[in-house]
């Protein structure tokens, strides 16, 4: 029976080598984002240094693609691609994606602009909201002529 895929965004047993005076290498297999494991290595002065260089290593992996967007990519410049990617596909009618852009620039932005993709989550959200009181009043909703 073959040994079971690990999830997505893990790693397994991480080895450490002695390579030479002062210079250790350690390796893990890394399940990326896209399915495919791949062996990761980080080198440093002792074997220890080296496995806690490993570790941020596969932290902070992004699968390797390319891909405008990635883990990396700032909240600011996936609201720019999105308001981008809408306006093109001319699906939403003008004043809808001009409210759109109000609200990203009013509410999420001053928020959440700074944050990668791969920091922005539920905390960070409420984080922010709590922390920051809404100072930019609401738009009134636009009413239907009958």
């Amino acid at each position: 029976m073959a040994r079971p895929e690990l999830p997505l965004g893990t790693w397994g047993k991480i080895r450490t080598q002695k390579l030479g005076p002062n210079r250790f290498r350690a390796r893990a297999r890394f399940r990326d984002y896209d399915g495919k494991t791949r062996e990761i290595e980080a080198t440093d002065t002792t074997g220890p240094a080296a496995e806690r260089a490993l570790k941020v290593k596969l932290r902070d992996r992004t699968t390797p693609n390319d891909d405008e967007i990635t883990r990396e990519t700032r909240v600011s410049k996936l609201a720019d691609l999105w308001i981008e990617e809408i306006t093109t596909e001319e699906r939403i009618a003008p004043q809808t994606i001009q409210r759109y852009e109000t609200s990203a620039r009013n509410a999420i932005l001053p928020a959440l602009g700074n944050l990668r993709i791969r920091e922005a989550s539920v905390p960070a959200w409420i984080g922010s909201c709590v922390t920051s009181p809404r100072t930019v009043p609401r738009q009134p909703k636009a009413r239907k002529s009958s």
